[in-house]
């Protein structure tokens, strides 16, 4: 349908044609001493429009003829183009797969036909930069490569060459620059060089250095260093950014918030520190733990201490099969060494009793309320407890306390033959110990 609609127009063009020539009556004349040349309009009009093709044909053909050389230069720079990227296509896979000395063979000879693109004139703005970026990306396979064959000069080299070209504010350049630094970054870790890396991604800009990627070398050069407050933080960042699953983010937030805390110098700095934990923090039972111990190794306020232990202690009492030997272990002696610090207070007096009535068989609870019973004076009921749950206790810390508790109430009662038999008793444990050791 097209094409018969294509005919139609060209008949109706050419009947339009030829009636608009047929009606012409004129003619030109042409005096050209001494003669006379009639020519009919028509045919001046068609020699007209005829010579003008001519002409604007012949125009264009000179055109042509002097283009020539720019549209070979230019064909030689696509060529040369291909080239770069083709080698630089080779470069990448060559390194991925392991063989950086052919990798570093292949990004220098990008290297060099950047170079050679570079040196030609009339290149618009946009082919320059490509040159550069194509140049950019060979020095930074070749200082990765090199750092793989531990080539420290090359690699060197490579990396202050990269940085020389990366002079143009475009956003391309800047990414690969940025690349560079970050993988300098994780050069100088790999070596130990903490120093080194943090000035390498301090050099980026804030928001390269909130990527994934820069918080992961950040947070292993803060663990490596021993600042546990910053590698803290940044652990939270990467958590917020997805970059660990839920556990490992807890198991990890867990053991820096601990060594955050081992890190306080006196009970004062350890408040504070306190105070930055996060309340997801707070709630991690041996985080809570360990710092009611630590703040009561710093002697600080055991008041203090066993109000963050409160809430751990109901988490134990209502879900003992979540806690292992060791965190209850870790607790009854932080909770033991608190009541001996602090002045008697009933409100736990009773909630020990209260929790051990509760729990006839967990020998801990009996244990804290022997001791507590003890604290309060109540002499009968504390030893009472305490010979209960003596014999089942584990051994070492708690059943030699137990024993030593037990001798301190016969010396009370001046029955001395008893008193010797449960210092003996006490002994007993210790010996085991040293034994193991």
């Amino acid at each position: 349908m097209q094409v018969a609609l294509w005919f139609l127009s060209l008949f109706g063009i050419s009947a339009a044609v030829a009636l608009l020539l047929g009606s012409h009556q004129g003619s030109v004349t042409v005096f050209v001493s001494p003669y006379r040349v009639d020519l009919s309009i028509n045919l001046v009009l068609l020699g007209l429009v005829l010579g003008f093709v001519v002409i604007y044909f012949a125009i264009q053909a000179i055109k042509g003829l002097f283009a020539m050389p720019a549209r070979a230069r230019l064909w030689r720079l696509e060529q040369k183009e291909k080239a770069a990227e083709l080698a630089l296509l080779d470069a990448i896979i060559q390194m991925l797969s392991g063989r950086f000395l052919r990798a570093i063979k292949s990004a220098q000879k990008v290297c060099d036909l950047a170079q050679e693109m570079a040196t030609q004139k009339s290149q618009s703005t946009q082919e320059k930069l490509l040159h550069t970026q194509l140049e950019m990306l060979a020095q930074l396979i070749i200082a990765e490569s090199a750092y793989a064959l531990n080539d420290s000069q090359t690699q060197e080299e490579s990396l202050n060459q990269l940085l020389d070209a990366s002079r143009s504010k475009s956003s391309l350049l800047q990414d690969i620059e940025y690349a560079a630094r970050l993988g300098a970054a994780r050069w100088s870790l790999s070596r130990r060089k903490l120093i080194e890396a943090t000035q390498w991604l301090d050099s980026l800009p804030m928001g390269v250095q909130r990527r994934t990627l820069a918080l992961r070398l950040r947070l292993k050069i803060d663990r490596l260093s021993g600042h546990h407050l910053p590698a803290l933080e940044t652990t939270r960042l990467l958590a917020k950014h997805g970059a660990f699953v839920s556990s490992t983010a807890q198991s990890l937030s867990r053991s820096l918030a601990i060594m955050a805390l081992d890190d306080c110098r006196d009970a004062s700095q350890l408040l504070s520190t306190w105070k930055i934990l996060e309340n997801a923090e707070k709630e991690i039972n041996d985080v809570v733990v360990h710092a009611a111990s630590r703040l009561l190794q710093l002697e600080g306020d055991p008041k203090i201490a066993m109000s963050w232990v409160q809430s751990v202690f109901q988490s134990w009492i209502l879900q003992p099969q979540s806690w292992s030997s060791i965190q209850v272990e870790k607790l009854v002696t932080t909770m033991e060494k608190a009541f001996v610090q602090m002045e008697p207070q009933v409100e736990w007096l009773h909630c020990v009793e209260k929790a051990s009535l509760a729990n006839p068989r967990n020998i801990e609870l009996q244990y804290l309320s022997g001791l507590l019973c003890l604290k309060h004076g109540l002499w009968g009921k504390a030893q009472q407890l305490l010979e209960l749950c003596v014999n089942h206790l584990p051994p070492f810390d708690f059943k030699r306390q137990a024993w030593i508790k037990l001798a301190q109430l016969a010396e009370q009662r001046d029955d001395t033959g008893q008193a010797l038999i449960l210092w003996r008793n006490a002994a007993i444990p210790m010996r085991q110990s040293k034994n193991n050791i």
